[in-house]
């Protein structure tokens, strides 16, 4: 447990700071990745991050939350704000509860073979499938970038988990940078406008 909370430090504040998928959704994706079956887990994930946006109008943290900025008084303020981010996490720790006791059934392969790089620790690795294809193929952040970002929160990433951001300083500003590289390099953090990126990466 306190591992896969570590894993997920890089997560903050929509990956990093960026503002991009909400870390709460993103997290999520991991449990149920971590308690369901694979190929199952990604249906779980699809099937999650339809509810999420359905019910908050966006899985974006930038339209979720608001402006984030590095500076000591706007991340003040920001971490003020958060308070939606408690909603959020007890609201989607529902559906991950209700998705973990009642797994949807995969009648059909995914849609297209993507490959995760094989950087993590083996229970986590295959947990961490879920997000091929942009987040069980929704095209959403690509799944190599997450990948690499749960590995920097492994090795850098504070004891307190995900539950207090500036414990986890360290691993967003490392994962921030790291998407960043990422994006030089690809062109893109959208998996649905990137055609190669394991290669790369």
């Amino acid at each position: 447990m306190r591992l896969s909370l570590k894993a997920c430090s890089g997560f903050g504040a929509g990956l990093g700071g960026l503002r991009l998928t909400c870390g709460t959704l993103l997290g999520a994706a991991l449990a149920l990745g971590i308690l369901l079956p694979y190929p199952a887990s990604l249906l779980a994930v699809r099937v999650l991050k339809r509810q999420f946006e359905s019910y908050f109008g966006s899985s974006l943290c930038r339209e979720l939350v608001g402006v984030f900025d590095w500076h000591p008084y706007a991340m003040k303020k920001f971490i003020k704000r958060k308070r939606i981010c408690l909603e959020i996490v007890d609201k989607t720790a529902t559906w991950v509860n209700r998705l973990r006791q009642r797994p949807p059934l995969w009648e059909t392969p995914p849609p297209s073979p993507c490959v995760i790089p094989p950087i993590l620790p083996s229970w986590l690795q295959q947990a961490a499938r879920v997000y091929e294809g942009g987040l069980a193929y929704t095209g959403d952040i690509c799944g190599v970038l997450i990948v690499r970002i749960i590995e920097i929160g492994l090795h850098q990433g504070g004891e307190s988990g995900i539950f207090v951001p500036l414990k986890n300083l360290r691993a967003m500003l490392k994962s921030r940078s790291t998407a960043f590289i990422f994006r030089k390099k690809v062109g893109n953090f959208w998996c649905k406008n990137i055609k190669k990126c394991w290669p790369i990466f």
